[in-house]
């Protein structure tokens, strides 16, 4: 799959198909099997496609905290929404933090946000779309 080299903020959609304790650095967080959604910005060399490409890699260095989820076996992506050229990502976590269920405190040490990975259960894609509607995005699926 080909995602764009631009800068931008990212949704990765995906399934975690077991509930488990998951050390990250020095915090632990109970993920519970089911779908979530991790909100991310690149502005780096390579920008979303380079991001969103290293959660994909299971052999990794551990540094971002999807990093220590997206090494399982138990890490399936489902879709990638990319906002291109776009720092929206604490907008989109606060939205997202008015429906879904936050893990509170992953992947937001950088920000005031309560979480930017989100609990969202057995909701479709549809859902998503219209939470982020006025936001110009590029929806990538992996499956059907």
């Amino acid at each position: 799959m080909k995602f764009p080299k631009e800068n931008g903020t990212y949704i990765l959609v995906f399934n975690y198909r077991k509930s488990r304790e998951v050390k990250v650095k020095s915090r632990n967080f109970f993920i519970d099997k089911g779908r979530y959604c991790y909100i991310g910005s690149a502005f780096g060399l390579g920008g979303i496609s380079s991001r969103v490409f290293r959660h994909l890699k299971k052999r990794k260095k551990k540094h971002w905290h999807l990093d220590f989820l997206s090494v399982s076996p138990f890490f399936e992506v489902i879709s990638v929404y990319c906002f291109l050229n776009l720092k929206i990502e604490c907008k989109i976590a606060k939205r997202f933090l008015e429906i879904f269920s936050p893990v509170v405190g992953f992947g937001a040490s950088d920000c005031s946000c309560i979480s930017h990975l989100f609990f969202i259960g057995d909701r479709n894609l549809k859902e998503i779309d219209k939470i982020i509607e006025g936001f110009p995005f590029k929806r990538f699926d992996f499956r059907g």
